[in-house]
């Protein structure tokens, strides 16, 4: 009798395993909702109409991972690792934003040991946003937000001409005279000192007015200067 009841469960149990169905191993799937669960479906119903479904929680799971992985390591080698493994994922620009912020973050660090108006140039060139670029802008600011303005002409080649006779009669004061083109704010060209800070730039003004010539401290403009 025991072994008849035995029998009886075992052929329960074939007859269940045979009827079982890919919509209902397509369900079960579904809300196991993990990457093996997906890709047991996969091997058991490789043609199944939901095998495509299957492939791309597939991979959005994958996706996930990998992302919540370069958020736990939170570090431009963990981002870069996402891009490379995830290159059409759906956290990528955020992963490009944050590689780019940490990059930021170690240039602004490095560049404390060298700041000078060119090198805030150069950061601002690389990195025009950022909380690390607004502090550089004031920095720069500081330093080298003013020139003084010697002349102004109608076209480039008056201009150069202008810059030429100053450069020579203020040769001992003025390393650097260069003409500036026209901007929206400006319709004429400018011929002025390098950018310096509004001290320089006034005390600059003083001494070349105490020997005839016009001068006038006016705001710098960042990579302006033409030839």
């Amino acid at each position: 009798m025991f072994l008849l009841r035995c029998a009886s469960v075992l052929g329960s149990m074939v007859v269940l395993a045979a009827c079982s169905s890919p919509s209902q191993e397509w369900s079960k799937a579904a809300a196991e909702n993990t990457i093996s669960g997906y890709g047991a479906f996969l091997a058991d119903y490789p043609h199944d109409p939901h095998a495509v479904d299957a492939e791309n929680d597939i991979a959005m799971l994958q996706d996930e991972a990998d992302w919540n992985r370069a958020q736990v390591a939170s570090s431009i080698a963990g981002y870069q690792q996402y891009l490379r493994a995830e290159p059409k994922g759906a956290h990528v620009e955020s992963a490009r934003e944050n590689v780019t912020a940490r990059e930021r973050a170690d240039r602004w660090a490095a560049l404390q040991k060298n700041i000078t108006a060119a090198t805030l140039q150069d950061f601002l060139a690389k990195y025009s946003s950022g909380p690390e670029a607004d502090e550089a802008r004031a920095k720069w600011q500081l330093l080298a937000g003013y020139r003084a303005q010697l002349a102004t002409a109608g076209d480039r080649c008056a201009a150069n001409r202008e810059r030429a006779q100053i450069a020579r009669r203020f040769a001992g004061m003025l390393k650097h005279v260069v003409v500036l083109p026209p901007d929206s704010q400006d319709p004429a060209y400018s011929v002025a000192s390098a950018p310096m800070s509004e001290e320089q730039a006034t005390d600059l003004c003083d001494s070349i007015g105490a020997r005839g010539r016009e001068c006038q401290v006016v705001p710098s403009r960042m990579n302006s200067a033409v030839g």
